[in-house]
């Protein structure tokens, strides 16, 4: 099964526990790192990226749960149900949740009354603001700050960021694979390409570093996967 966009890995882990082979996916290091942590991790196969480092396993399910799909910006969302479909086997099942929009539930996101709750760095306030910007586009914003420390911290949607979007590289990612089980993804992968490989890290890294020294570009998604998407 794929857990795509798995957050701290609980439903993976919990496949994994259940004797499932599982395939985690999340663009977060941070988050990899925490559900690597959890019982059961060693038997996911962890994997930092979106739907386009989606390994070929032909799984029987995959699911996007929480909030997920609806991270997923219109363009991109037609792009991950076809990855989604490429990686999943004839009559495999996708489950994902979504909010209804009829409901308006942003009208209930903005809070007046600010909240706080104890947390293993100590109390937390929090508070939100939410707007219909356009139609169909809501943007959120979330404060947290530490009391003691007075420290804070937003979460902005929709919020528009440079990024790099790799295919399948060899690296470390995969070591949860054995030797043979790793050189056989390289290969099939690299057979469907139009260079014919997969990526190597050095070749992601340079992306990274061309798009860390743009000063004015905004909202660029660099692809470097080959020409998959040719």
């Amino acid at each position: 099964m794929i857990d795509l966009g798995y957050g701290t890995g609980s439903l993976a882990v919990s496949f994994a526990a259940a004797g499932l082979t599982a395939v985690g996916i999340d663009p977060s290091e941070t988050m990899i790192d925490y559900a690597r942590q959890r019982p059961s991790a060693d038997g996911v196969t962890w994997v930092v990226g979106d739907s386009r480092t989606l390994p070929l396993i032909h799984a029987e399910f995959a699911v996007m749960t929480g909030n997920v799909a609806q991270h997923i910006p219109d363009g991109d969302w037609q792009r991950t149900l076809a990855d989604l479909h490429h990686a999943l086997r004839a009559g495999g099942i996708l489950a994902f949740g979504s909010r209804n929009p009829a409901a308006g539930a942003w009208h209930t996101w903005s809070s007046s009354e600010r909240s706080v709750r104890e947390t293993a760095s100590g109390p937390l306030e929090e508070w939100s603001e939410a707007e219909e910007i356009t139609p169909g586009v809501v943007r959120l914003v979330a404060h947290n700050a530490f009391v003691g420390t007075g420290e804070l911290a937003q979460e902005l949607a929709p919020l528009r960021v440079n990024a790099v979007a790799p295919g399948v590289t060899r690296s470390p990612l995969w070591r949860g694979m054995s030797e043979t089980e790793q050189q056989n993804l390289y290969t099939s992968v690299g057979e469907g390409l139009p260079l014919g490989r997969v990526a190597e890290l050095p070749e992601v890294a340079a992306e990274y570093i061309h798009l860390m020294q743009q000063t004015y570009a905004t909202g660029v998604v660099s692809v470097v996967d080959g020409g998959t998407l040719l």
